[in-house]
């Protein structure tokens, strides 16, 4: 299969990388989604005067679009684009990374709020409420 790795450069020379099959259609959808979508990516054109210059940067052979897209996040990680909003490609381990520092900097961010709302569940009776619960699940589950 044959893909293509593209660059949307803006007026303001912000630019955008992407990857597809097919440069006709998604140029077509880049154009439509502009109009509306609030990515990143369009907000910029809609500033810019709905204007941006697409070009082919190179042509991929690959066995499959999860290959496309890898070859893609290594373009991404060369070049850092300013206006891609998620990186196109990645690992599970990087995804679960991701999710426990986002939790972990909302604790922080939050972490009085977080005191007052645990404070408020303990002195309602709700965690002695779930605590009993679960006891009672797991005696029921043993019989």
């Amino acid at each position: 299969m044959l893909g293509y790795l593209y660059q949307i450069t803006l007026p303001n020379n912000e630019y955008y990388i992407g990857s597809t099959i097919c440069m006709e259609t998604r140029e077509k959808q880049h154009r439509l989604n502009s109009k509306t979508f609030q990515a990143k990516l369009y907000k910029s054109i809609r500033e810019n005067g709905g204007e941006f210059e697409m070009v082919l940067l190179y042509d991929y052979e690959c066995e499959n679009e999860t290959e496309l897209k890898i070859e893609e996040r290594k373009l991404y990680d060369a070049l850092l684009p300013s206006l891609n909003t998620l990186r196109p490609y990645t690992t599970k381990t990087e995804r679960r990374l991701e999710g426990c520092l986002y939790q972990k900097q909302y604790a922080q961010e939050n972490a009085e709020e977080i005191r007052e709302y645990r404070k408020k569940r303990r002195e309602s009776g709700v965690e002695n409420t779930n605590r009993i619960a679960r006891r009672n699940a797991n005696k029921n589950k043993n019989k």
